[in-house]
């Protein structure tokens, strides 16, 4: 693709609505601030962000684009985007894709293979969407029509046979060199997906199910992934989805020119037991690592956390982002962190 040259910071600014949790949400707002002013819709923007931001828009004028890489920000973004004449999804569009049965009926509607999640269909159906491998796919509206397939997510669960892992994903990895990518037929399931929703820019982050008879949409979300998933597309892949989100709210041509070829994953620690966080130990030994591409904790010494099989996501005690060339040298490398990685759970007493 051709690219004219990114708006400089002297320009109107990049209104960014949400700013997140600093060790999930920093790298996609420093992704979009490196390229654009921002002014920070938060109702309490947080001490992290600032630096990045303004609250006002200066001297009152007016700003390039709306943008925003959490979720529940992206149908106020279409409505301001609207509002204001600038570029961005029509709201209708991205409130059907935040509504499952809606989006199923424009699907089916339109003949794009899709499943209902959750729900009890027919019996052919029902047996299909019990079989297959769920993936994350994430792609680029980047105009009406022209719909660009990034990357592909994988989740990793622990072992059903696990009494002792969290029945949340242990992680997640982007490779880009993941066979999904090559199938034409999942190509275009997402094209014509996101075009029947009526999608016509911005980042689309979709749920798949890879079945025998072939790919089926089960979710849309006119959004990025979630957490440090656009992370992991960059570090695999070298394409910023943050920043190309703000390019196209901004009016601009957006660079998705691949870098790098490699698979960059996440691991997520949970507690072993519920009880009291009370001793934290980090890889020191790995710090200088360069595969090792961050580590933070998440839970604070002294927080109370719930132990498996019941810890979700608000449990987590840290994550850690590697690189590698290939899945299993990722894989390998994730398991190093682990095992140099201490967190102490004190039990809570057993109730009488």
């Amino acid at each position: 693709m051709h690219t004219r040259p990114r708006p400089s910071l002297p320009h109107r600014p990049v209104l960014l609505l949400g700013t997140g949790e600093r060790a999930l949400n920093a790298h996609a707002l420093l992704s979009i601030a490196a390229g654009y002013r921002l002014v920070l819709a938060d109702p309490a923007v947080p001490e992290w962000a600032r630096p990045y931001g303004t609250a006002e828009v200066p001297g009152g004028g007016s700003v390039d684009g709306v943008v925003t890489y959490r979720a529940e920000q992206a149908l106020p973004v279409a409505e301001l985007a609207r509002r204001l004449g600038l570029p961005g999804n029509s709201p209708q569009a991205v409130a059907t894709c935040e509504d499952a049965a809606a989006t199923l009926r424009v699907l089916r509607a339109h003949d794009v293979p899709s499943l209902p999640v959750g729900t009890a269909g027919a019996a052919e159906e029902t047996s299909e969407a019990a079989d297959g491998v769920d993936i994350g796919v994430e792609a680029v509206v980047v105009a009406p029509g022209d719909v660009r397939t990034i990357a592909v997510t994988r989740t990793t669960q622990a072992p059903a046979s696990s009494s002792s892992s969290s029945s949340a994903p242990l992680g997640h990895s982007v490779d880009a060199h993941d066979e999904a990518l090559h199938d034409d037929a999942l190509h275009h399931l997402v094209g014509t997906a996101a075009t029947a929703l009526g999608l016509t820019l911005g980042p689309v982050h979709l749920d798949v199910r890879l079945t025998a008879r072939g790919p089926r949409v089960l979710r849309v979300g006119a959004h990025l992934a979630p957490g440090l998933v656009p992370l992991l597309v960059d570090r695999a892949t070298g394409v910023s989805l943050p920043r190309v989100a703000a390019d196209l709210a901004a009016g601009a041509v957006p660079d998705l020119t691949s870098t790098r070829k490699r698979v960059a994953a996440v691991r997520f620690l949970y507690p072993s037991a519920s009880g009291e966080l009370v001793r934290r130990v980090p890889p020191t030994e790995l710090a200088c690592a360069p595969w090792l591409d961050r580590f933070a904790w998440t839970a604070e010494q002294g927080r109370t956390v719930q132990g498996p099989p019941d810890s979700g996501p608000g449990d987590r005690l840290a994550h850690w982002v590697t690189t590698a060339a290939d899945p299993a040298a990722g894989a390998t490398r994730l398991d190093r962190v682990a095992e140099h990685t201490t967190a102490r759970i004190r039990r809570r007493p057993a109730p009488r």
